[in-house]
């Protein structure tokens, strides 16, 4: 039952090129996608959160009200919406935010009446907002916490970069210049190893990470494409289990647009941080 639900963060603050999200109701004057942020709670039957705790679902996101680009309006609301539910905008199967609140609870409290004995409450808490908002990218972040009945809960980052222009989302790769992903994968992994300490002679496998490489693998190292544009440089976010065990956590890895400048193409969205 619980898979449904979980699709993906407890929140990650970094320097973007544009931070910071509209409050509701304001319109985020000045930056270039216009929105308000929406806020959607449900809770348990006959639950009092301020006497107990309840299972709960809270959404914080914003409603695009518009960029003067109907194809990033269109981009940015269908991220939004499957981030959030899990489906896509105008399909069969889509749930708004507030009918896939319902059916949490709906499924908690039939579960209850399943098994009286399992007294554990359940949570999402689902937040979706700006990190970086201008006229040559915008970018998304998804931040969850968790816990649907597990041997623990879940906390997890996802991020989405799109153009401006064209509306589309940007992958690593469009940012790399023809034949530069290798020496950026090598100079990433080079301050990977720098700031977790382990030795150029070290297998990454065996200091705990990219663990679920076939082993004999001399360099299971890889950039996820979950990553983020800020002003300095490059963000990746490996959440846990993506390359290291859960009791390890998150791993962040930072890479400066001076080390790695000259393997990134000049004449795109990042013009302008180069």
């Amino acid at each position: 039952m619980n898979k449904w639900y979980f699709l993906l963060v407890i929140p990650f603050i970094l320097t973007a090129a544009s931070c910071g999200s509209g409050g509701k109701g304001d319109g985020s004057e000045g930056r270039a996608v216009k929105y308000v942020t929406i806020e959607t709670f449900e809770q348990e039957s006959n639950c009092d959160t301020s006497q107990t705790d309840c299972t709960i679902i809270h959404f914080s996101y914003p409603r695009i009200v518009g960029s003067g680009n109907k194809s990033l309006n269109d981009t940015l609301d269908a991220q939004i919406q499957k981030w959030l539910t899990g489906s896509l905008t105008g399909s069969e199967d889509a749930l708004s935010p507030e009918a896939f609140s319902k059916a949490f609870i709906s499924d908690y409290e039939a579960f209850r009446k399943e098994y009286p004995e399992n007294s554990a409450k359940w949570f999402i808490r689902r937040k979706v907002d700006f990190i970086a908002n201008n006229n040559r990218f915008v970018t998304l972040q998804l931040s969850e916490e968790n816990y649907l009945g597990g041997a623990h809960g879940m906390s997890l980052n996802l991020f989405a970069n799109f153009s401006f222009e064209t509306g589309e989302r940007i992958n690593l790769e469009d940012l790399v210049a023809e034949g530069q992903m290798e020496k950026l994968e090598q100079i990433a992994e080079g301050l990977f190893r720098q700031e977790k300490e382990i030795p150029e002679g070290q297998s990454l496998q065996d200091a705990g990470y990219f663990y679920m490489e076939e082993s004999g693998n001399d360099r299971p190292f890889f950039l996820t494409n979950n990553f983020a544009i800020t002003r300095e440089g490059l963000l990746f976010y490996y959440n846990p289990y993506d390359i290291a065990p859960y009791s390890m956590g998150a791993t962040i890895l930072k890479v400066p647009f001076r080390e790695i400048a000259g393997t990134l193409k000049t004449d795109g969205v990042l013009r302008d941080l180069l």
